[in-house]
């Protein structure tokens, strides 16, 4: 999880998975089903790429102090 930077798919003690949309364990389709569930979706979607986005700068600058990061 870590080298990926998807630390934020995980939960806190790497012992489950964080859905974006709810889980009902694979029983529903794998896309939203509703505008609201879209919205979800999208919603959580573009914090997670905010979030390791963030994750991969902050990285790039403890390893590579030498590198220019755009934030």
């Amino acid at each position: 999880m870590e080298f990926f930077h998807f630390q934020d798919l995980v939960t806190p003690d790497y012992d489950g998975v964080q859905f974006f949309l709810p889980f009902d364990n694979f029983k529903r389709s794998g896309t939203p089903a509703t505008t609201a569930e879209y919205v979800t979706y999208r919603e959580k979607s573009l914090e997670f790429i905010a979030a390791r986005g963030r994750r991969m700068a902050e990285w790039v600058v403890k390893h590579h102090p030498e590198t220019e990061v755009r934030q």
